[in-house]
């Protein structure tokens, strides 16, 4: 479990991000801890992952910078349009730029 978290944050990361999904999405990883499935040292990887990608994007740490990536969440992200490849092509690694543990 611990290897598909940090996998997951890995590829969906920059998603969860433009979403606004950081807090739901440690909420989820609490819940994993809290039931004996993840340990926190992979709580921690993951997070440390996605507040990576929010620096690589641009947004600053707090609540603060997450309400604007809520914002911007709201534009047309959908697959195939303009502002969904932009945002893919700003956040997401290059092709086998990352590795799986």
């Amino acid at each position: 479990m611990p290897r598909a978290v940090v996998s997951f944050a890995r590829v969906h990361g920059p998603l969860l991000l433009l979403r606004g999904l950081r807090h739901t999405f440690l909420l989820h990883l609490t819940t994993l801890w809290d039931f004996a499935v993840l340990d926190s040292r992979s709580i921690l990887h993951a997070m440390r992952i996605l507040d990576a990608y929010a620096l690589a994007m641009g947004i600053k740490p707090g609540a603060e910078g997450y309400r604007q990536v809520v914002h911007v969440a709201t534009q047309d992200t959908r697959p195939g349009t303009a502002s969904a490849a932009a945002a893919a092509a700003a956040v997401m690694p290059a092709s086998g730029s990352h590795r799986h543990e």
